[in-house]
């Protein structure tokens, strides 16, 4: 309604991978997948082994959450305020700039498609 009201532009991003993009802030370890090959390893041996995440995984529950703390922590870095309101919703007043994050998803709007395409090609080189 915001935007119809004052005339805004929108586009909608979708991440592609977007959870594997968050980095895991803790100590996780997960069994060798198979098809996996471990130089030096005798297949047998597979199991004496596991591997260190540096990026968290679909399906693990803290995922989402991760992911959304990354895209967060970017957002403010760009200048952006969470809302009181909607703890999904960002602002950046400087640079006239809404941003609503859901999941993987974010709705972006701005007075102009100028404002909006300088902000995506921003992103597109850093979470």
């Amino acid at each position: 309604m915001l935007k119809t009201s004052h005339g805004w532009h929108g586009r909608q991003i979708d991440y592609a991978n977007a959870f594997c993009q968050a980095p895991v802030r803790e100590d996780v370890y997960i069994s060798v997948p198979p098809g996996f090959r471990i130089d030096g390893v005798n297949h047998k041996d597979r199991g004496k082994y596991c591997l260190k995440l540096k990026m968290t995984l679909y399906g693990s529950r803290t995922s989402p959450r991760k992911w959304f703390l990354t895209k967060r922590d970017s957002l403010i870095r760009r200048g952006f305020k969470l809302s009181e309101i909607d703890t999904c919703l960002f602002i950046n007043e400087q640079r006239h700039l809404l941003c609503c994050v859901y999941c993987d998803d974010c709705l972006i709007f701005a007075p102009d498609n100028d404002t909006l395409d300088t902000f995506i090609l921003d992103l597109n080189f850093t979470i």
